[in-house]
């Protein structure tokens, strides 16, 4: 199976998330890589929650006019802080697609957080086209997250960090989700996150208060021919072996109707 251009997310594309935080069923011993494998998952899920991503053009949206390469954005509804709509702005041409910057608006108490994301990569892009089994490739970028408060009694902060890693399309197969079965190619990611400096707004002017690394988990996506390319995907700690920490599935609906599902304990 091989990802081309023509598989990623389009404007009109809606996925409904689906979010299981029960602890039921999440033990998995990750196969060998290799080529005609199965993956059967059909008893992995227990849904408790769900959420809306949506992709859109991105003129006029929130937050557009700071990403002016974008020709593709993703929302998703942000229930954590303050029941506000999180907008993640694309680039996607004839190379893939690469996310380049972020924004969002909560809402506390009368006062406004604005957060504003800049990503800038190291001339890579996040999921490079066409992909097929056996391909390797690198990738980094430098994000800077700005995090500016209306509220007195909260500082403006800055964030400054470098994500990188390696990503491995180390098996194809067969996948059977509670949804669907389909041939799919697995993308192994393992990547860390260094943050490289942290500051605070205090009277004025940006003090730098932090800087340390942190290593991700491993990361497991499977994904199937377009539209929902990504049919699911789920995380172990930093092994080859554990229990899954987070899991998605999704269905093979039309544009406009994928449906996806995540599972985080």
């Amino acid at each position: 199976i091989t990802i081309t251009n023509s598989d990623l997310p389009v404007a009109g594309e809606n996925w409904t998330y689906y979010n299981n935080k029960d602890s039921v069923n999440t033990t998995y011993i990750i196969d060998a890589p290799g080529a005609n494998k199965t993956w059967n998952f059909t008893s992995q899920w227990l849904i408790t929650d769900t959420s809306t991503l949506q992709w859109n053009n991105p003129s006029g949206l929130p937050g557009s006019t700071g990403y002016p390469t974008a020709n593709l954005e993703s929302t998703i509804y942000n229930k954590t802080f303050g029941n506000t709509n999180y907008y993640e702005y694309w680039k996607q041409d004839a190379s893939g697609m690469d996310v380049i910057g972020m924004y969002d608006q909560i809402n506390l108490s009368g006062f406004t957080i604005t957060t504003t994301v800049s990503h800038q990569s190291n001339g890579n892009v996040f999921f490079p086209t066409p992909l097929h089994y056996g391909d390797s490739y690198n990738y980094a970028r430098r994000e800077v997250y700005d995090n500016v408060s209306s509220n007195p009694y909260i500082p403006s902060t800055r964030l400054v960090q470098v994500y990188g890693g390696n990503f491995h399309c180390d098996a194809w197969g067969t996948l059977t989700t509670p949804a669907l079965t389909a041939s799919v190619l697995r993308l192994k990611q393992t990547f860390s996150y260094w943050i490289d400096s942290s500051f605070t707004d205090i009277g004025g002017v940006y003090t730098l208060t932090n800087s340390y690394s942190v290593t991700q988990p491993i990361w497991y996506n499977f994904y199937k021919k377009g539209p929902s390319m990504r049919a699911m995907f789920f995380s172990v700690p930093d092994t080859v072996t554990g229990l899954i920490s987070y899991k998605m599935y999704s269905t093979d609906n039309t544009i406009g109707g994928g449906y996806e599902k995540m599972n985080q304990n």
